[in-house]
């Protein structure tokens, strides 16, 4: 009886741990900063690859480099360069978006300390299923 429980036991933690293995997660790659003036903006980009079959959303961002952090989206309409406070961002499964200059990105308002080239800090991505994702931002000129 103790052999047929262990090998039972066996095969069990193999499913588990091989199911476990095998699940794909949402990631943050290629993030950066602009430098900022104490008082005045920056914003980071970034690349979020979701590789789930779940679709995400990321909720809003947060990071005590500034006294406001917000999602932005930049177009042009009519012409002229215009940006939107975002509420969320749909992240789909199986792709990836991207958060770069003229488009998404994290707006820092209020910059509670200058940003210069090769300082780092940490920003995190509040996600509706994914959770909260804390990266570290490199702050360069691109």
């Amino acid at each position: 009886m103790y052999k047929i429980r262990r090998i039972i036991f066996s095969i069990f933690f193999i499913l588990v741990i091989g199911s476990c293995s095998a699940q794909k997660s949402l990631s943050i790659k290629n993030q950066w900063a602009r430098p900022g003036i104490k008082g005045n903006t920056s914003a980071a980009y970034f690349t979020i690859d979701n590789q789930t079959d779940i679709d995400d959303k990321l909720l809003s961002a947060d990071s005590d480099i500034a006294g406001s952090t917000e999602i932005h989206l930049s177009s042009m309409t009519d012409g002229k360069m215009t940006m939107q406070q975002q509420d969320f961002v749909e992240i789909p499964s199986k792709s990836t978006v991207k958060f770069e200059p003229m488009g998404l990105h994290v707006m820092f308002v209020d910059l509670v300390k200058d940003l210069s080239i090769g300082d780092q800090f940490e920003l995190k991505l509040f996600f509706e299923k994914s959770g909260v994702q804390t990266v570290n931002v490199t702050v360069k000129e691109q």
